[in-house]
């Protein structure tokens, strides 16, 4: 069978659009199902994460796509940027001695890192960052260590807006590729960070459900207790992911009280 481009490309997407809408599907009779408790109540652990991890994939997937673009766009603009607000400045290091046309100290604080060039040696090197002195390298951990190398083994070069916007130029592939590797670490380090505490939140709120079932003299398994945890949170996750732009503490509270009311109301269920 022959397929254009775009046929190919639906019909590979296909598979994971149909995911997508059972995943809705599944969450819209959560919210109408007064019985919902016993389906989930016969789920495994790993279907009830997998369900809840399909929603975390989508709302990690669409701000990384949509950053992805965003760097695809620009990058064949970088150069024409670069031309347009780059200062007209120069650095120069040759025998091993610097200079500069910026007036010195020069000093770019760059949140909790700082940048200096200062040829004078009236500047020290006090918080994380890097100075260029006149004749040395200077780079400060965030964890106070501090390494020196001399300029003359770094050569001789001369830097300046023209040389900047040219290299831009030349390197507009390695750009967008540095770009890309790190929105994709940015994701995972975001993604896997938010899985691992809610996992530890989970297990928090099972761990309560059982206690309160042992006061009780109820019979209740703790990965029962964990599964409700994990379903009770979809809704509170799709109206974070929906309201993020416009955040509060209403927004905070709302999911909060939905997270509680659905896990009260499944567990009572379970247990009476």
């Amino acid at each position: 069978m022959n397929y254009t481009p775009i046929r190919l490309y639906f019909t590979l997407l296909q598979p994971k659009i149909e995911t997508v809408i059972s995943t809705f599907k599944e969450t819209l009779t959560s919210l109408r199902d007064p019985k919902y408790f016993e389906v989930i109540a016969k789920k495994t652990v790993k279907q009830s994460l997998w369900y809840w991890g399909r929603y975390v994939q989508l709302f990690a997937l669409i701000p990384t796509v949509l950053a992805i673009f965003t760097l695809t766009y620009y990058t064949p603009q970088f150069p024409r940027l670069a031309k347009q607000y780059l200062p007209e400045a120069d650095l120069t290091v040759k025998d091993g001695l610097a200079s500069t046309s910026l007036q010195q100290p020069f000093v770019a604080n760059l949140e909790d890192v700082v940048f200096i060039i200062d040829t004078t040696g009236d500047s020290s090197l006090n918080k994380p960052g890097v100075m260029i002195t006149k004749d040395k390298f200077i780079f400060r951990s965030p964890e106070g260590d501090t390494q020196t190398q001399s300029l003359k083994d770094l050569g001789d070069f001369h830097f300046d807006k023209s040389a900047a916007t040219s290299w831009i130029s030349s390197h507009q592939f390695q750009i967008w590729l540095l770009g890309f590797l790190l929105i994709v670490l940015l994701a995972v380090i975001f993604s896997l960070s938010y899985v691992s505490f809610n996992i530890l939140l989970f297990l928090f709120w099972a761990a309560i459900m059982w206690l309160i079932s042992r006061l009780r003299h109820r019979k209740f398994l703790f990965f029962t207790g964990f599964k409700i945890a994990v379903h009770a949170s979809v809704l509170p996750l799709i109206i974070s992911a929906l309201t993020f732009i416009s955040s509060s503490q209403l927004i905070f509270f709302l999911n909060l009280f939905l997270f509680i009311f659905y896990t009260v109301s499944w567990y009572h269920s379970l247990t009476t």
